[in-house]
């Protein structure tokens, strides 16, 4: 038996580039997703490095928001003092680091081209339970603070008022490690 060819068998011209056009774009569609999945990789590699500095960061954010006012009524100062180099507030925001504290003191202090962010468990007595210290940004040449006042409208480079400030900002030089983007925070309890 032997098979006859015909016009019909095999692949037309159209048929065949049709199918390379599909093979195109489905290797176009593979080669962007490899892409992809090469970046999310750096990108989650240089953040796993940088992940304890971000933490913090985090929880700068969270406990500057929630600093306490010198009006609350508790037995220890509550006053926000912020500096030129530094600021230190108290928060009495819990902590899982800290459970039994019932307050936090919190320094953020620029020394030595290192941005150190320290942690003071209070007790009920203003005892010290426990303290907790580590670098917010190191390597880096300058570090802004500045106080927002809202009733004058102006930022301060220190703060000498005995109200919370309405906002507080730190600002450094660009191209550090990790990257420091703007930080503003709105001070939740501020008049």
């Amino acid at each position: 038996m032997t098979r006859r060819l015909s016009s019909r068998s095999g692949l037309s011209v159209l048929e065949l580039l049709m199918s390379l056009a599909l093979l195109a774009l489905i290797a176009g569609g593979l080669a962007s997703a490899m892409g992809l999945g090469i970046r999310l990789y750096d990108r989650s590699t240089q953040i796993s490095e940088h992940s304890d500095e971000l933490t913090l960061r985090t929880r700068l954010r969270d406990w500057l928001a929630t600093a306490t006012p010198e009006t609350q009524l508790v037995r220890f100062p509550t006053k926000f003092q912020g500096r030129m180099d530094g600021f230190s507030f108290v928060t009495l925001k819990p902590t899982p680091f800290a459970p039994d504290a019932a307050a936090l003191r919190i320094s953020v202090l620029f020394q030595d081209n290192v941005l150190t962010m320290s942690a003071e468990a209070l007790d009920d007595e203003n005892q010290t339970i426990q303290v907790f210290s580590a670098p917010l940004l190191t390597s880096t040449e300058t570090v802004g603070f500045s106080y927002y006042d809202r009733e004058e409208g102006v930022w301060h480079g220190d703060w000498t008022s005995p109200a919370l400030p309405a906002l507080v900002r730190i600002e450094a030089e660009t191209g550090t490690t990790p990257e420091w983007p703007a930080f503003t925070v709105r001070l939740l309890y501020a008049d």
